[in-house]
This record gives C-alpha cells, structure tokens and sequence, in this order.
C-alpha cells in the first residue's frame, strides 16, 4: 500500500477484487507462506486488508471498548435557514452537521486495547497516515474511513453524510482521526489548540466511568479466554502397554498409509442396551395384546429410532489432504465437515468442566477453528486412552506416504 500510488479509485476498484483471490492470498499469509505483492496492485492489496479486519474472531477496537470510542466524538446539528429563489414561497432550513474528535479521549481508550489490539491498530493507522500525507496520493483520510469504518467500527460503508446517523458519524470521524492524527494518538504528540475539543463536565465524568468498567470487562474476558487455552492441554507421551491396552478411546484403523480412521467405539454396546430395552418393552404386548399395548410399544420403538447411537468417524487423507469427520446415525443424512490438513496445527486434551477424570480430544488448526474429535468426553484416568490415540495419530502424520 505504501510502496504504490494510492487514490480513490483504488478504493472503488478494491470492492471489485473477487473473494476467492482475496481468500487465496489471506491463506497463504495463514500459513506461513511469502506473499509475492509484486504481481498485485492497490486494489487487491486493500481488499486483503479489508478482509482480515472483516474477518478477526474479535474486533480490532473491541466490543467492550467501542462505546468508549463512540463517547470520544461529539455530533452537533444546526438548523440553517436558506431563502428560496421563489420569494412567495419563503424560506426553507438546511441541517448542518458537525462532527469532532476528542483526540484525549481516543487517545486514553487506545492505550486500554489488548497489545496484539493496540499493535495492530497503530501498524494499519502508520500506514495510511503516510499514504494520506504523501502529496503524491490523491486520497484523503475520510475517504478511506468510507470504506474501512464498518470493518473498525461497525459502521456502514458509502452513506451519503446528509441522512447519515450519529453512531455512523462517528465510526467514521474516529477511523479519520487514528489517520489524520497518528502522532498525538500513538506516539504521544501535544494536541494543537485548534484540534483540543474539551468534554462537557458530565460527560467527562460519564466517559472516565465508562473506560473503567469497560477495561475491567475487557481483562475478565481476556483472562477467561486464557482459561479456556489453559484448559486444552499439550499431549504427553504414553507407554508402550498403554498405547497398545485393550479398548479405549475410539478405534484406529491406520491399515492405509495415507489414511487413518478413527471411529467410536461404544455404538455397539448401545445398541445392545437399546435392543435390550426395546425387547422389554415388548413384554406388555405378549402378556395382553391390545390397542394400548401396541401403541406403547411403538411408541417405545419410535424414541429408540429417533436417539439411535451416533457414530463419529474421523478420516485423515494425506494424499487429499483433508481431515473429515463425520457423524452417522439411522435416523439422519450423514453430517460432515471438512478441513484442510495443511491447516492443522496441533492436537490438545480438554477435561470435562461437568465430569471430573472425563476427557476428548481437541484438534486445533491455523485459522483459529477448534474441533473435537468427539462429541463427548470419555472416562480414562490422566487421559490415558486420549493420549493413546494421540500418539497414533502423530505417528502417521509424521510418516511419510510411500
């Protein structure tokens, strides 16, 4: 974006770029692989960075602090009379809108964001405030702030200013701000005198009260978001009894070199106890052969149809390259979902918050997706039987197909 000139063309002309080329290149950065920008313009350049703001699992500004921001901008209308050319038809009003930042209070809720947040921020705002200042490039800050509010603030994108409502008034001044203002929002520069918009007693007072107990929500989400990483636990290894014990997890069937099956291994034993107890409940039917005695039983024989026993499988194709899992059950289409084994990146163990010594496996892949292996958490004491499984499956991935 810096290296090229930038004007607003390119922004009308990123809106064009097609999704897929835009999702190709935002996967090759996810996995590690040197993007060669040489052979892309403006345009694609933009719409990948519009991409990867539109698609974070948590917004740059965050939802805890965004209101925060929004106090930060003050929207002021005025009623201006205007004289008609028609004398006999009086006069009619014009509104005139007006919109400025607090740079203090932006300044303030800035330094609250997370590090990766705030690093972020700083790295995208660096950038288009020297693309803004280059005399070379025909682009203002507002223009950009059309097309990058939504994605910052939830903003909506190319509406026109006169029917525009606050909260989108300000999404945009404060994206114009972190642009045209870097130096005195990121580095610390004095505010001029011309830009120092004061806050109302009040709402200084609300605004200070705000940013309090927002960051105070916002460390307690951070914090139980930590927990939750703290929960998937890294996979020791076992011994050979162990790996090689009766029983366990799930069946592995690695009798393919490029493939290996993981299946549950309980829906036979379901079944068993479902036919039990549907032979049970035909009983009544042989003692006094009615109508109610029939109904009851297939009534009885509905509900097992209906809870059948799933069976989860799970396929690992190292020549496609995929990682399926599927769920299969009598009484409903196969579900799948599919992930590409290039983007896997580890195995993890999760304990049950509700079963004490109840365990599954966690896969955890590139691009933030999380997917256990199973449903439910299975009883194996220090998660023996998981890790069993576990050692398995690195196994065959670390082997090379012949």
């Amino acid at each position: 974006l810096e290296a090229i000139k930038f004007n607003e063309e390119s922004l009308q002309k990123a809106s064009n770029v097609a999704k897929l080329q835009v999702s190709s290149i935002t996967q090759s950065y996810v996995r590690g692989k040197n993007v060669p920008w040489s052979k892309f313009d403006v345009p694609i350049a933009f719409a990948v960075l519009k991409h990867f703001l539109a698609n974070l699992p948590y917004p740059l500004l965050t939802n805890q602090l965004i209101d925060c921001f929004m106090m930060t901008i003050e929207v002021t209308r005025e009623q201006i009379p205007i004289q008609t050319p028609d004398a006999s038809s009086g006069t009619t009003t014009h509104e005139k809108v007006s919109v400025k930042a607090n740079l203090n209070g932006i300044s303030q809720t800035v330094n609250r964001l997370p590090n990766g947040h705030y690093s972020t921020l700083r790295c995208i705002s660096k950038v288009f405030h020297s693309i803004v200042k280059d005399p070379q490039n025909c682009i203002t800050s507002s223009q950009i702030a059309d097309y990058l509010a939504f994605e910052l603030c939830n903003a909506k994108e190319n509406v026109p200013k006169d029917v525009m409502v606050d909260e989108v008034l300000k999404g945009h001044k404060i994206v114009e701000s972190l642009i045209d203002d870097y130096p005195v929002v990121f580095e610390g520069a004095p505010i001029e005198d011309r830009d120092l918009v004061p806050m109302a007693g009040n709402l200084q007072k609300q605004f200070a009260e705000q940013l309090r107990s927002s960051t105070m929500l916002l460390q307690a989400e951070l914090q139980q978001s930590l927990a939750d990483e703290e929960a998937l636990e890294d996979i020791e290894p076992v011994s050979n009894e162990e790996l090689n014990a009766p029983g366990g997890y799930l069946n592995v069937d690695s009798s393919k070199k490029d493939e290996i099956v993981l299946s549950s291994n309980h829906v036979g034993r379901e079944w068993m106890l479902m036919g039990l107890f549907s032979a049970c409940s035909l009983i009544p039917l042989f003692i006094s052969f009615s109508a109610m005695t029939v109904v009851f039983s297939i009534m009885i024989l509905a509900i097992i149809y209906i809870n059948s026993p799933r069976k989860e499988i799970i396929i690992i194709n190292k020549t496609n390259k995929t990682i399926r899992k599927e769920i299969r059950t009598i009484s409903a289409p196969t579900v799948a979902r599919v992930h590409s084994l290039d983007e896997f990146q580890r195995l993890a163990v999760e304990q049950s918050e509700k079963k004490n010594g109840a365990y599954r496996l966690i896969m955890e892949f590139k691009n933030g997706i999380t997917m256990p292996v199973t449903e439910g958490f299975f009883f194996s004491e220090k998660a023996i039987a998981q890790r069993a499984v576990a050692a398995k499956l690195k196994a065959f991935l670390e082997a090379s197909v012949a």
